[in-house]
């Protein structure tokens, strides 16, 4: 199976992909059947890799985004109406170690009847 087709089946079966990691099912160890211990960027068929990645951050039934481990997630469609509720939950523990900046921020959104256009670290964060 292509390299790409072979990736977005994982991820329809499991639902998440992460780009790189040790322990978890994720796009390089799909596409080199290894788990490189430096960057993907470093290894002899970074080229497919970045190919298989790209192809699959503009399928339209993908979504990337940091998630995981605080690294790249690849989140499968199926998966959205979940991440949609956690995300927007606003439940204590998701709330209890943001910046200042960043309380502020969601506290403005929290009152405010249209977007608020913001950027940085605190709009990443929230």
């Amino acid at each position: 199976m292509e390299p790409t087709a072979a990736a977005f089946a994982a991820l329809e079966t499991q639902g998440l992909l992460l780009t790189q990691d040790r322990d978890l099912p994720c796009v390089v160890g799909l596409v080199t059947g290894e788990v490189p211990g430096t960057s993907w960027w470093s290894h002899p068929q970074s080229k497919a890799i970045f190919d298989v990645l790209a192809r699959l951050a503009d399928h339209q039934d993908v979504l990337l985004c940091k998630l995981l481990r605080g690294k790249e997630t690849l989140i499968h469609r199926s998966l959205w109406p979940a991440l949609m509720a956690v995300g927007c939950g606003r439940k204590p523990w998701q709330l209890r170690n943001l910046p200042a900046d960043a309380k502020l921020l969601l506290a403005r959104t929290n009152r405010s009847k249209s977007p608020v256009p913001s950027s940085g670290t605190a709009s990443k964060l929230l």
